[in-house]
This record gives C-alpha cells, sequence and structure tokens, in this order.
C-alpha cells in the first residue's frame, strides 16, 4: 500500500521511486541519515503532488475573474460560503489567517496569489498531520519504515517483512542468488541496499557515501536473511535464498 500511495505522486509512469533501506539499524549514522533523507525527499514529493493538486482543484472552483468579482463581497460577507466551497469547513483554528486575509482581497489577484497562498499553507499543515502521518503509520506497521530517539523516519526491514519479501518474491520450490535478489526487489520495488543498486540508480553519485558503507549495508541484511533461515551461505562469493 505504501508502493502503491508513493507510486501515484509520480509524474511519468516509468519513473521509480527509491526506497533505500538501513539495514543496520542505525549503527551507522551516514547509512542512517541517507534513509531519512530518501524517506523525507518520498514524503516531499506526496507534499508537492498535494499541492499541485490542490492548486488545480482551487483555480477550479473559484472560477473565472468574472466569476470572482461577482462572488466576492459574498465570501466577505460570509466566509463559511466560501469555505464550504473549498472543502475547508473542518478547520478550526486554522481558518483564521483564511479569513483574515479573504477580507482583505479586493481583486481577482488577490485571490489567486494572497488568498491562495495562504490557504495552501493551511492546508500543507493538515496534510503534514494527517496524510503523512498515514505513509509513516502504514510504513511502521508494514515493517518497512521507523524512527530512534532523536532521529527522523527512515526505511528499514523487520523480520517479518524480510520474510514477505523473499515469499512473495521466491517461489517454494525455488532459489536465487543473493545478488540476483537485491537486483530483483530494486527493478521490481526500487529498493536500494548495496553498491550495485545504489549506482544504478544514482543514489551513490548523489549521496557521496563511501563504497564500505553500502557493503557494510548489504553483509547486514545477508546475515539478517541467513538468520531467519532464508539464506544459505556457501562461500563469501555465493549465498542462495
Amino acid at each position: 500500500l505504501v508502493l502503491y500511495m508513493n507510486q501515484q505522486v509520480v509524474e511519468q509512469e516509468d519513473d521509480k521511486i527509491l526506497y533505500f533501506f538501513d539495514c543496520l539499524d542505525g549503527q551507522n549514522n551516514h547509512i542512517a541519515q541517507q534513509s531519512s533523507i530518501v524517506f523525507s525527499n518520498n514524503e516531499l514529493l506526496i507534499k508537492k503532488r498535494f499541492e499541485s493538486f490542490f492548486t488545480e482543484n482551487y483555480m477550479q472552483k473559484i472560477g473565472s475573474e468574472e466569476e470572482v468579482q461577482v462572488n466576492l463581497s459574498i465570501w466577505k460577507g460570509n466566509p463559511e460560503v466560501f469555505l464550504d466551497l473549498l472543502g475547508l469547513k473542518k478547520l478550526k483554528s486554522r481558518r483564521k489567517p483564511v479569513i483574515k486575509v479573504l477580507q482583505a482581497c479586493n481583486t481577482y489577484e488577490d485571490v489567486m496569489t494572497k488568498l491562495l497562498t495562504t490557504v495552501k499553507e493551511v492546508t500543507s499543515d493538515q496534510l503534514k498531520k494527517h496524510q503523512l502521518s498515514i505513509i509513516r503509520t502504514l510504513s511502521r506497521d508494514g515493517g518497512m519504515g521507523n524512527y530512534q530517539t532523536g532521529r527522523k523516519y527512515r526505511y528499514t526491514m523487520t523480520d517479518d517483512f524480510l520474510q514477505a519479501l523473499v515469499f512473495v518474491n521466491v517461489g517454494p520450490q525455488e532459489t536465487i542468488e543473493f545478488s540476483d535478489f537485491l537486483n530483483k526487489i530494486y527493478q521490481k520495488y526500487g529498493f536500494v541496499v548495496g553498491e550495485i543498486q545504489a549506482k544504478q540508480s544514482g543514489l551513490y553519485e548523489s549521496s557521496k557515501l563511501n563504497l564500505g558503507y553500502y557493503t557494510k549495508n548489504v553483509l547486514s541484511l545477508r546475515a539478517k536473511l541467513k538468520t531467519n533461515g532464508l539464506l544459505i551461505e556457501y562461500s563469501d562469493a555465493t549465498a542462495m535464498i
């Protein structure tokens, strides 16, 4: 559900949302911080898409310049009509800034600039408080996101999440090399853990992290899979799921 919700905000269908997982459980500050940055960037995509949708909806409901000239005095005389038009009647204390700016509007330009900016700020606060918290809750409950005291949300993998990931992508009578598994979950979901996928996705170049950090991260995932009975090591170079 988290993947589906995030994918809805991309501009083009082929665009890939990345998820960089901290498999070191916060033990490496660089990895933990980069995972948090990716998590925050994905939240920002949702926020920007919401604001874009809201602006389109606002302009459609406000109407043409002629309609605004007719209705502005009505809205100023009874702000509840304006709030109801935009579906903002549930706002409590946050409605006051909107009403204040509405009362100061005298032209179509005022409505499309000052008032629009204020309404977007109010709804942005609501988005952060409610909609984005849903993403965080789903990520946490789904076992693919969490936070620690003093740190922001980041992508992590619980044992249950790992088991589900393996069972969904590896058939009952099937085996797959660990490296192929990493590539499969990258291609299918945009999941990044180690060096190879970090380079393919452009994350390595943008993050400027030492390659050794990615190596430690992927080795930690390998160890987690082994601990959960999901991976067998034949040598340092060969491991099967």
